[in-house]
């Protein structure tokens, strides 16, 4: 992989750039010299910034397994895009760059933009996660969980949920939107640990 463009990764260089403006480079490129293409040699570049020397490093986290599915990986991705999307809206509200009264039309762009269904979807995702939390709680006396409050979802666990939704609604295509809630609803049973962790983590 070494020699022919940098290799932009995922991972930030600087642990403090808390925004994820600036990106490891791994190696070097057509241009460098061959001191410099090796892949142990590290700087960072703007993500909103290209060049000519410079594309992406394609890795698989070994945490994770790789997936034969379309649907999962095309689920994946949109996740991924989604947040990058939200994390950008966020900072350029921090940054005054947009009026805080536009952060909500900006995230039903990105919503609508990403998954073609409007933001207020995110409601029936929201009730089906009570409705599947309210029966584990059910069958569990001795569990410490409490029921979600639609207020008490945040933006991470809605992210998640996306991605189970979307995986369903692209590889069930042909069913109707109440169907997919019903596998919707299957997935999150199935999932709900993960999507409720805190941070992602």
């Amino acid at each position: 992989m070494a020699g022919n463009v940098e290799e932009w990764c995922r991972d930030r260089l600087d642990v403090n750039d808390i925004h994820g403006r600036y990106h490891r480079i791994r190696g070097g490129s057509w241009f460098d010299s061959t001191e410099d293409i090796r892949i142990s040699r590290r700087s960072q570049h703007p993500v909103d910034d290209g060049i000519a020397t410079l594309g992406f490093r394609c890795v698989l986290p070994s945490t994770e397994q790789k997936s034969t599915k379309v649907a999962t990986d095309m689920a994946s991705w949109l996740h991924d895009e989604m947040q990058n999307q939200f994390d950008s809206a966020r900072y350029s509200v921090s940054e005054s760059f947009i009026a805080h009264a536009d952060f909500d039309t900006k995230l039903d762009e990105i919503v609508l933009n990403n998954t073609g269904y409007p933001r207020t979807f995110e409601r029936e995702l929201i009730s089906v996660l009570q409705e599947v939390n309210a029966e584990r709680m059910a069958s569990d006396h001795s569990s410490k969980n409490i029921p979600f409050e639609a207020s008490s979802v945040n933006r991470d666990m809605i992210l998640r949920m996306w991605r189970l939704y979307l995986e369903i609604h692209f590889e069930h295509g042909d069913k109707s939107v109440f169907e997919k809630l019903g596998l919707f609803k299957e997935s999150v049973r199935e999932n709900i640990n993960a999507i409720t962790m805190q941070n992602g983590r």
